[in-house]
């Protein structure tokens, strides 16, 4: 079976990305196995045990991991705690929006949850 990481730095008791993820892997956690990956140390358990019906929960800060993808759905990454074979990052919010530069790094492919994320992201891709 596959394995497919989700990395969010800090996980909140409730958001629009919170609620995609959870939403995301109770469909996908019957062919896949999932892992919820995050660091933050004030992440919400709540939102966490939720989530771990459906995926395995790590805190990278205790643990490395190994999968087939991980899906970074935040601009902060534990790249050296996830080994992947491909590397992909969610971006749920407008980059000049919230003010943030992508980081120069290997990404296989970037996922944009709506038109203007997308125009956006690829602003900084060109630069």
């Amino acid at each position: 079976m596959k394995k497919i990481c989700f990395y969010y730095h800090h996980v909140n008791t409730i958001g629009g990305v919170e609620v995609a993820i959870l939403n995301l892997i109770e469909q996908l956690h019957k062919d896949y196995d999932i892992t919820i990956a995050y660091s933050a140390t004030d992440s919400s358990i709540e939102m966490m045990i939720r989530m771990s019906k459906f995926a395995n929960i790590v805190n990278l800060n205790h643990k490395s991991i190994e999968v087939d993808t991980v899906v970074y759905c935040s601009i902060y990454c534990k790249k050296d705690r996830i080994k992947a074979d491909k590397e992909l990052r969610w971006l749920h919010g407008c980059l000049t929006d919230m003010k943030v530069k992508l980081p120069k790094e290997k990404i296989d492919n970037y996922i944009a949850v709506g038109q203007v994320c997308k125009e956006q992201l690829d602003s900084q891709l060109v630069d």
